[in-house]
């Protein structure tokens, strides 16, 4: 009898979940909150503290807690699911990114830089070293990074942070992929803070966006260091180009674009 009532109440805790479920989508906030209640309530007490079902319990109840604009619930139960997934954190490497990722979020909302930065580093532990072919997430981690640097008006920490994002990208997009050109825009804006650029003058070079010529000159710099010399030239040239374009030129940036110009045809010729 005791096994036929234990699977009754866990069909009964399924019931509930996918109760939860429905009013989550339809943001019935509080409905969902409360059957995912119910779900755990009786998850508590027929499986063992550390089950993973407790993990996506607690999990579904952070982001209801996420959309009724809780963080500091959200956060709690975050943590709860946290507690589980490092109990056996080999049984889904991704699951437990993923926690620390959502963690990372929480804590940024909350403006605790601190501890997201901690948690983004968790996160990037574990996509680096058990899930390396998913590019989008590390893409993902790193310009949460830059987005925290940014916030902090650490621009050169910040920059340094989307360079390895847009490096990881290209190894697998198109330059013109709409992701990247979202961190190129990125790039531009941190350029401005850095440098109190005012205005572009030229026409559309890329014929998609127009990016300040340190933006086209960052580019240029991520495929020569992949030993990609006819696209390091490209962009070189582009930086060139829109620096002659504007109002106010930077000599020194038109000499920096000129020599790597230079430098790319001579790793091109040696290449070939």
């Amino acid at each position: 009898m005791k096994d036929i009532s234990y699977e009754n109440r866990l069909e009964l805790s399924k019931t509930y979940h996918n109760i939860g479920m429905i009013h989550f989508y339809e943001s019935n906030n509080d409905l969902a909150l409360a059957n995912f209640q119910q779900e755990l309530d009786i998850e508590l007490e027929i499986l063992e503290s550390t089950h993973p079902n407790l993990a996506v319990t607690y999990h579904h109840i952070a982001r209801v807690y996420g959309k009724k604009q809780n963080s500091k619930k959200k956060l709690e139960y975050f943590h709860k699911e946290l507690n589980i997934r490092l109990t056996t954190p080999q049984l889904n490497y991704s699951d437990l990114a993923a926690n620390y990722h959502n963690l990372s979020l929480t804590y940024y909302e909350l403006l605790d830089f601190i501890d997201a930065f901690k948690m983004n580093e968790e996160a990037l532990k574990i996509v680096c070293e058990h899930l390396s072919n998913d590019y989008k997430f590390l893409i993902t981690l790193y310009c949460d990074a830059g987005a925290m640097h940014f916030t902090e008006k650490d621009y050169d920490k910040s920059l340094e942070i989307y360079e390895k994002a847009i490096e990881i990208g290209l190894n697998y997009l198109s330059v013109d992929d709409v992701n990247l050109e979202n961190i190129y825009e990125i790039l531009d804006e941190i350029y401005y803070k850095k440098n109190d650029l005012i205005d572009l003058s030229s026409k559309n070079i890329s014929q998609t966006k127009q990016f300040t010529s340190l933006t086209y000159y960052t580019i240029g710099n991520i495929f020569n260091k992949m030993n990609n010399y006819e696209r390091a030239l490209a962009f070189y040239q582009n930086a060139h180009q829109i620096e002659l374009q504007m109002l106010s030129t930077n000599r020194l940036y038109i000499e920096k674009y000129q020599d790597s110009i230079e430098q790319a045809k001579q790793n091109l010729h040696w290449s070939n």
